[in-house]
């Protein structure tokens, strides 16, 4: 992987899912109660890819259990995909810089 990957969690949080890209655009989702293996994967045909993925809430129903997965790509492509992963997961550093506040600092609060 080239980039840093995405924690996400359900509303009820109890299911965590890791959203990791790799440096040619292939997204691996990998359910924490089974990290052996992938959950599923997909080419996202972007080309290059080394920014971490982002997610974000489904802004057109807030109380769906699904959200958004960005990715974007070198060529300037971005690809956005509905996920089973309503927001981040309340885990110390959820995702790159740390919260959805790109905080980086790990002296504060996470932010959802």
């Amino acid at each position: 992987m080239s980039a840093a990957p995405v924690v996400g969690a359900n509303l009820g949080n109890t299911k965590q899912r890791i959203y990791a890209v790799d440096s040619s655009g292939v997204l691996t989702v990998v359910d924490d109660a089974m990290p052996s293996g992938a959950e599923w994967q997909v080419d996202l045909e972007l080309g290059e890819v080394r920014a971490s993925p982002t997610l974000d809430c489904n802004r057109l129903n807030a109380s769906s259990a699904t959200g958004i997965l960005y990715v974007a790509s070198t060529t300037g492509k971005v690809a956005s995909y509905v996920v089973d992963s309503a927001r981040l997961a309340n885990t110390p550093w959820p995702r790159y810089q740390k919260d959805a506040a790109n905080s980086g600092n790990t002296n504060a609060a996470r932010t959802r």
